[in-house]
């Protein structure tokens, strides 16, 4: 069946699990990454009980103060930009795919996934108008702070050709795609996203403050995401929130900060 929109991020991510029962239920070990998706899919016989084991995500211990001296060795690629530096995490791999045109991206997805064409389409055209609005934004918070080193980093999935336009060749706003993003976020003092990547919930691991851009739209969002992140209504408030990040003066809001260790646990298990 093809996906209501109001349809949550759990059940989303469970549409691309084989739709055959016999199937699923013929697999020895199904590896889940958080408590709340393996209680999931027991309640929806997408497998038994005795099938699943809750792993977590091996990749998210490096933020346990034992491994951080240890991301930051391999993540040298990240060495050579100055502090303090603010990350600007994107992932519109719609709008602006890599490995295709979005065009064929569009059709590919709905051909092939169980997502419907409309709603397809609605994410495409958020996408689309976030990444420029995204990189207008990049380019006012570099011009507002010339000594605050900003990365740009795309995606994996995401083309970089796009960038190279919109953004502003600014000396101290870069437009890097490397490495995994822990490197990053061990390295930075602040993250700025869009609103629909579980990023932000890794900042929270890394000990600093994920702002979104509120005036930008985001489109189904994920709970988690919304609720350990700090929703900026207006340029200015986020220029205000970046400069009490930079002078020491940032304390993250008590609402949020009683929300993240459950996010954490329902995102990569704790």
């Amino acid at each position: 069946p093809k996906q209501k929109e109001t349809m949550p991020g759990i059940e989303r991510y469970a549409l691309s699990m084989a739709r055959d029962t016999n199937l699923r239920h013929d697999i020895s070990t199904y590896c889940a990454w958080t408590p709340a998706f393996a209680e999931y899919a027991t309640q929806e016989d997408w497998y038994r009980s005795e099938q699943i084991t809750v792993t977590g995500i091996p990749r998210v211990d490096f933020y346990a103060d034992r491994w951080r001296a240890a991301a930051r060795r391999i993540s040298q690629h990240a060495n050579g930009y100055g502090e303090p530096m603010i990350l600007i995490n994107s992932g519109f791999t719609l709008a602006n795919p890599r490995y295709q045109s979005p065009k064929k991206e569009l059709k590919m997805i709905i051909t092939k996934s169980p997502y419907s064409r409309d709603l397809t389409k609605k994410r495409m055209y958020a996408q689309k108008n976030a990444l420029e609005a995204l990189s207008s934004l990049a380019n006012t918070l570099a011009g507002r702070f010339p000594k605050v080193t900003f990365i740009y980093r795309p995606h994996p999935f995401e083309g970089e050709k796009i960038y190279k336009s919109l953004l502003k060749p600014l000396p101290n706003l870069h437009l890097v795609k490397q490495g995994t993003v822990d490197g990053w976020l061990l390295r930075a003092k602040a993250l700025i996203h869009w609103g629909g990547c579980s990023t932000a919930v890794e900042a929270c691991l890394a000990g600093i403050p994920a702002f979104t851009a509120g005036w930008i739209p985001v489109h189904l969002p994920p709970p988690a995401v919304e609720e350990v992140s700090i929703k900026c209504l207006t340029e200015e408030e986020l220029m205000l929130r970046i400069s009490d990040v930079l002078e020491g003066n940032f304390s993250l809001p008590s609402k949020i900060a009683e929300k993240i260790n459950k996010a954490v646990e329902n995102t990569f298990y704790k």
